[in-house]
């Protein structure tokens, strides 16, 4: 669902992570978490591209999101194309809190 790019002698932490969850235990936010990785935005703003944040609104159970089934087509490296499905925590479209 998110793409990050991580370098130095921590790196290889992302390819740990789970990758059928966006924000849970294991989750490639979590882990870069619990190795103290160093934010770094390109071309947004902490309030609008920091999707981070809502790492935190997972741990602390926000009332405003709720985890939602979602699906994706993505392309292997071999170029076949496979359909997956991941859970992620974020709005209902017709939420009251928009």
């Amino acid at each position: 669902m998110h793409s990050h790019l991580a370098v130095g002698s921590v790196s290889d932490i992302l390819l740990k992570s789970r990758a059928d969850y966006s924000f849970v235990k294991d989750s490639d936010f979590d882990l870069m978490h619990k190795a103290s990785f160093y934010l770094l935005l390109l071309g947004t703003s902490f309030t609008v591209g920091a999707i981070f944040v809502h790492q935190v609104e997972t741990m602390v159970g926000v009332p405003y999101r709720s985890w939602l089934k979602l699906f994706r087509r993505v392309a292997g490296e071999d170029g076949t194309i496979r359909n997956i499905t991941f859970r992620y925590y974020g709005r209902e479209l017709n939420s009251p809190w928009k």
